[in-house]
């Protein structure tokens, strides 16, 4: 048995590092959205990349409370790619 403390969801969202960013121009200011690839439908959007990035890691986080609380399976993490920024 570990005697390590269970991760919570911000510890186990840090593991996932495989991003989607796309720069967008709709009518007036760019905006920055992205997605992490090994979740489904976790998405988030900023004003800068570091907004972005920002929301996404509590994106992450969100999407892996809500799973483990229904028990559905999380994907491990495939490895980082070009898109880690």
């Amino acid at each position: 048995m570990s005697d390590k403390p269970p991760r919570d969801s911000f510890e186990i969202a840090d593991d996932y590092r495989n991003y989607e960013i796309e720069r967008i121009t709709d009518d007036g200011e760019p905006y920055w959205t992205g997605r992490v690839v090994d979740l489904p439908g976790c998405t988030s959007d900023g004003a800068t990349v570091d907004e972005l990035m920002e929301n996404l890691r509590e994106a992450k986080a969100l999407w892996i409370q809500v799973a483990l609380e229904k028990g559905i399976p999380i994907p491990p993490p495939s490895s980082v790619t070009r898109n880690d920024i």
